[in-house]
């Protein structure tokens, strides 16, 4: 192409330009894969212990999440035995969302309370401390409903542990520290899900759908949850 023809080129397609740019050779999309594959195989191994925290305080008081299945309480009942829990407390809300009005029996907490008792936990050991009404986060609001009992109770408590099931432990933990601030010395104890063996939760459906949702909730929990109080 002659000087005349590039300077024609030139007027005409000056709209684009052409620019030279780095591209992966068969060797980097190699690697590339390689490290994409070696961060999900350590997602995989890590997810689940990252959740299902397990990590108790000294203390003779035990929160026990009332929703916990008949058989995860009857693991607690043993671990209050074992442990000599002096003091339970369960937690939860209205079976059905409804409480128009205000039955207290009618909530996840009395019904573990009962179940807890009929394990062998003695009666005066285990008290309920229902949450009459859900806000936007269940567990929160659990929370604080046993914070607020405490209180009106004039109840002492400088430190407990929460009950809680698998991978629910972390964000458990995250939302009574929310709720309790500094004043309470926490930790939580993550009773195992009989559903699927947690060393290899990726092979059950169960194991597969509880990690994602609660990974998910955790990740909302973390970085976008705002108590409303």
């Amino acid at each position: 192409m002659n000087a005349k023809s590039r300077t024609a080129g030139s007027q005409w397609f000056e709209l684009v330009v052409r620019k030279e740019r780095w591209g992966l050779t068969w060797r980097g999309w190699l690697f590339l894969c390689a490290a994409a594959v070696s961060a999900a195989a350590s997602l995989i191994f890590t997810v689940h212990p990252f959740l299902a925290l397990n990590h108790p305080v000294k203390s003779t008081v035990l929160v026990v999440e009332g929703w916990l299945s008949t058989g995860e309480l009857h693991e607690v009942a043993n671990l209050i035995q074992k442990e000599n829990y002096q003091m339970i407390y369960t937690t939860g809300g209205p079976w059905d969302d409804r409480n128009e009005k205000g039955d207290a029996s009618n909530t996840v907490a009395w019904s573990a309370a009962r179940q807890l008792c009929s394990f062998g936990v003695p009666e005066t050991r285990v008290q309920a401390a229902p949450c009459l009404a859900w806000q936007h986060d269940r567990t929160y609001s659990s929370a604080i409903a046993l914070r607020e009992w405490l209180k009106s109770h004039g109840t002492k408590v400088d430190a407990m542990n929460v009950a809680t099931e698998g991978t629910h432990a972390r964000r458990t933990l995250l939302m009574y520290e929310v709720a309790f601030g500094d004043s309470m010395s926490l930790g939580v104890i993550s009773i195992g899900n009989h559903f699927y063996e947690p060393d290899h939760w990726w092979r059950y459906s169960e194991g597969i759908k509880t990690v994602i949702s609660e990974s998910a909730a955790y990740l909302y929990a973390k970085l976008l949850f705002r108590p409303d109080e």
